[in-house]
């Protein structure tokens, strides 16, 4: 069995020396027919992302049934829910607000995994110590992983 990698990025010439492949994309427009992939992968994308929403039902759009998605984020276990400015443009409050100055929210788990299921994911977490063989590929240590899939 052999594999194709698609890499695609809002800002794709900050990694031309990583992957010369790599093209333009916005997330919530994808240029890909629906059922285009088998295995999707967003690492810490969707924080930046102002209509998330719409970006999780493309990624949704364009993963084949029984295909599955990896959507890690930035989240909190302990708040109630996902705090949010989606549009705002202040890097000093951002910074303050979401811990980088980029970021447009930060995530509650609850409200996370809630709005993967609204988009059309089955979720399943998985917790870091099931993930603590993968660390040598840069997963963080306390962090759990979302699998997504599309049944």
């Amino acid at each position: 069995m052999t594999g194709h990698v698609t890499t695609v990025d809002l800002t794709p010439g900050f990694y031309r020396n990583i992957d010369s492949s790599v093209r333009y994309a916005d997330a919530t427009s994808l240029p890909f027919p629906d059922n285009s992939f088998d295995v999707l992968i967003a690492n810490h994308v969707l924080e930046h992302i102002p209509e998330d929403a719409k970006a999780m039902k493309e990624m949704f759009r364009v993963l084949r049934n029984h295909g599955f998605a990896i959507l890690q984020v930035p989240y909190s276990e302990t708040l109630p829910t996902t705090i949010e400015e989606p549009f705002i443009d202040d890097p000093v409050r951002q910074a303050a607000l979401y811990g980088q100055k980029d970021h447009v929210r930060i995530y509650s788990k609850t409200d996370y995994i809630h709005r993967l299921r609204q988009a059309g994911f089955h979720v399943d977490p998985l917790s870091p110590e099931t993930l603590a063989p993968f660390r040598i590929y840069a997963i963080q240590e306390n962090e759990s992983v979302f699998l997504c899939h599309k049944k």
